[in-house]
């Protein structure tokens, strides 16, 4: 299954958790504390979308957090996530490019080792 088919599952699932949250809220506005984590790449046209989804099932909770991982995007999506985070405190992002597998292999082992 490729990237982009796990990003509108993982969006249909945020979906669906949006809607069972809202259904609880009216009878529980106290859920306690929940850490949403997600990885994407070349996700602009989806992510305000998937930013809403995120804002608004956080919001049923009484403290969220958000971890996301991009990496290799060629589009704006690292920027709209940038800018997402310093917006949303509640928002972790780690965004990176990583080197394909076979340029990998001509690297030193340091080159691996922090």
């Amino acid at each position: 299954m490729n990237l982009k088919k796990k990003v509108g599952i993982g969006l249909a699932c945020l979906l669906l958790l949006g809607c069972f949250f809202s259904l609880r809220k009216k009878q529980d506005p106290f859920l306690g504390k929940i850490i949403i984590c997600g990885v994407c790449e070349d996700i602009e046209t989806a992510l305000p979308f998937t930013i809403a989804s995120i804002e608004e099932i956080g919001s049923h909770f009484a403290d969220y957090w958000v971890f996301i991982c991009e990496n290799n995007s060629l589009d704006s999506t690292p920027q709209l996530l940038k800018e997402w985070g310093t917006k949303n405190t509640h928002v972790h992002l780690l965004s990176e490019e990583l080197i394909p597998t076979a340029a990998a292999r001509g690297r030193p082992i340091s080159y691996a080792k922090w």
